[in-house]
């Protein structure tokens, strides 16, 4: 049938005229209201990186500003990600009413909350918030935010509880709220979501963790370490079939738990008890593709015929009560390429199996035992090891000459260890730590040291080690820790060493040293220090008080024990005339303030006989709780009737 000429006419202007729906509507430009808001949120921002150099007035938001996506179609702004600023973040980010996606990230002054006003992008999916400055209550009006699906406020000051409310976001896959100060019961409400992953570590969460989690039939991470939780781990966890890892530890599980029920989907499983709770072998009897296991503050229940069904190639058994030799099981890990078995009481030697099954080991910490022996002097047993820490043991005999061309950190300290230092020590050109520190090493220093280019750390503090101090030593650019007190060096300080180029030297060459071009003597430096640090407790005159102690957060040595100074003549020894008190010195004004370790009343006191070693100990003990609890790492800490020693590297 022919059409008539009049509709046909029409058909045409509309072809030629008016554009399909399929194309954009605004010609390839963001809608001005839009690119205007975006201008506004810049404006208060401190972009001081240049990050948003590309946001100028007049171009297009959705082609040519870093951060930004629009729709194809409507050329909507639906995605922002502004990284790394500061100061505030204008409510103008919500004019975008059509965002789909929102990373802000780095904001570090001046906001307090999170812009409730967030609650009305109505068509937001992934909302990111992390590293940020929030604090308050999280704003009930995001679990008005029904297309969510990634909902992240990790690394903020969020306080208050979890909303109840987010268990209705039905989309909701990803919910991280990690390392912020919440409170209260996880919700149950959570278990009715179909997440993947489910963050909540390092908060202030308390009670019982809900049944229902075990409903969360996809989550493949869960994270809840950290926090004030009690009870157990819920036995409806065995219904997890798809989580592979698991995070528990830093609780107080307090509940005897001789079998838990764990599914066998598991690849990490990280669990401490409180009060040293017993775990047995039944635990772990269907766990066949665990491959890290952290285990801390436990009795470990089995047997020594025990084969495991996983093999592992990360173990850590953290203050876990052992009382014997290495558990004979350990012996089937080959693929072990991590093992740290620290504070747990082992006796006898290193067993040379250890090598032998996992020839790939490159990580070893047996730190804190009571480990007796010498150390191996075949060669191939240390070649791919890039960290040993043996500290805190009763290893004896000569260090090994030979260790790993990839060795980075070194540490066997207060040990029993004799001889000399072997020059190869020097070939370690990746060394960054080496800790010798409290051991009964003779001989000189090697100039090979010099070598380890990049060595930041070197403690020979507290041996028998002869001769002066290598010059060459200041090649070694990055050292920052320097420690070479109570042995029986002699000569000058080498003024490289004491130059402008180790400004940054933390003052622990012996003591609070000066800096200065001018070469200074053993003993004039001896004289010094005695002045300032340390404190001799062979002088029961002089207390040691509170403000004498370095703030823990640095790295710090409070020696006093033996004379300073060492052979240094006159000015080696002292402190008898009350100089070596807090109050002596001009340069004590240079000394940091103790803001984290409370001071006990009257300092620690003085060190004497019967009572007053006993509150010696008691203090020393309460300060040891306070390091602990600030996660710093400590190398040494022992009081007796002759010497106070405090060593602790902030790691």
């Amino acid at each position: 049938m022919a059409i008539p000429l009049r509709k046909l006419t029409g058909i045409v202007f509309l072809l030629f005229f008016c554009p399909p729906l399929s194309q954009p509507l605004m010609s390839g430009r963001c809608p001005s209201h839009e690119s205007q808001a975006l201008l506004l949120f810049k404006a208060a921002l401190n972009d001081s990186e240049g990050y948003l150099s590309s946001w100028v007035n007049g171009t297009d938001c959705c082609t040519s500003w870093n951060g930004i996506s629009c729709d194809n179609n409507t050329n909507h702004v639906i995605s922002v990600e502004a990284l790394s600023f500061h100061v505030v973040i204008s409510e103008s980010i919500c004019q975008l009413r059509f965002l789909t996606s929102l990373t802000i990230s780095g904001v570090y002054q001046g906001t307090t909350t999170i812009p409730p006003c967030l609650g009305n992008l109505s068509y937001i999916e992934r909302l990111v918030l992390h590293y940020n400055s929030f604090s308050g209550m999280i704003p009930p009006l995001v679990c008005l935010l029904t297309r969510l699906k990634v909902l992240n406020l990790a690394s903020n000051n969020l306080n208050g509880s979890i909303p109840s409310c987010l268990g209705n976001l039905a989309s909701l896959a990803y919910l991280e709220l990690s390392y912020n100060q919440l409170s209260g019961r996880i919700p149950a409400s959570l278990g009715s979501l179909s997440l993947t992953d489910l963050l909540l570590g390092d908060n202030q969460l308390s009670g019982i963790v809900p049944d229902s989690l075990g409903n969360l039939s996809l989550l493949e991470r869960l994270d809840i370490s950290n926090n004030q939780l009690s009870g157990t781990i819920p036995p409806s966890f065995a219904h997890l079939s798809s989580l592979i890892e698991l995070y528990a530890h830093g609780n107080r599980f307090n509940e005897t738990v001789s079998s838990l029920s764990l599914p066998p989907s598991l690849h990490f499983l990280y669990l401490s008890l409180h009060h040293y709770q017993s775990i047995s072998e039944t635990s772990f009897h269907n766990l066949t593709r665990l491959s890290d296991l952290y285990l801390c503050d436990c009795v470990l229940n089995i047997s020594t015929t025990w084969i495991p069904p996983f093999d592992l190639s990360y173990l850590s058994l953290v203050s876990c009560m052992i009382d014997g030799e290495f558990p004979p099981w350990i012996s089937t890990q080959i693929s072990l390429e991590r093992l740290v078995i620290t504070n747990a009481s082992l006796v006898g030697v290193i067993p040379s199996w250890l090598w032998e099954t996992s020839p790939q080991l490159n990580y070893l910490n047996l730190s804190g035992n009571h480990l007796e022996g010498s150390l191996f002097s075949n060669t191939s047993s240390w070649m791919n090891l890039r960290r040993l820490d043996l500290a805190r043991n009763k290893l004896s005999g000569c260090i090994p000459s030979m260790w790993s061309f990839y060795m980075g950190i070194l540490l066997l300290n207060d040990n029993l260890f004799s001889g000399n230092i072997h020059p190869n020590l020097g070939d370690l050109s990746n060394l960054n730590m080496l800790n010798l520190a409290n051991n009964k090493i003779t001989g000189v220093i090697p100039v090979s040291l010099s070598n380890c280019s990049n060595l930041e750390m070197l403690n020979l503090a507290n041996n028998k080690i002869t001769g002066v101090i290598p010059v060459s030593l200041s090649d070694c650019s990055y050292l920052n820790m320097l420690n070479l007190a109570n042995n029986k060096i002699t000569g000058v300080i080498p003024p490289h060493v004491a130059s402008t180029k180790f400004n940054s030297l933390q003052p622990l060459l012996w003591g609070w040293g000066r800096g200065g071009a001018d070469p200074w003597t053993i003993a004039e430096y001896g004289a010094w220090f005695a002045r300032h640090r340390p404190v001799p407790l062979t002088d029961l005159a002089v207390p040691i008080t509170a403000q004498q102690i370095h703030h823990p957060r640095q790295r710090l040595m409070i020696d006093a024990g033996e004379r300073a100074g060492g052979d240094g003549g006159d000015g080696g020894g002292g402190g008898g005339d009350g100089s070596s008190s807090s109050e002596g010195g001009d340069d004590d004004d240079d000394m940091p303030e103790l803001e984290d370790v409370p001071a006990t009343e009257g300092g620690i006191g003085e060190v004497g006989d019967g009572d007053e070693l006993q509150t010696l100990r008691v203090r020393v003990q309460r300060l040891e709780d306070e390091v602990a609890r600030q996660d710093i790492e400590q190398e040494t800490y022992h009081a007796d009737y002759g010497a106070l020693k405090v060593k602790q590297v902030c790691l």
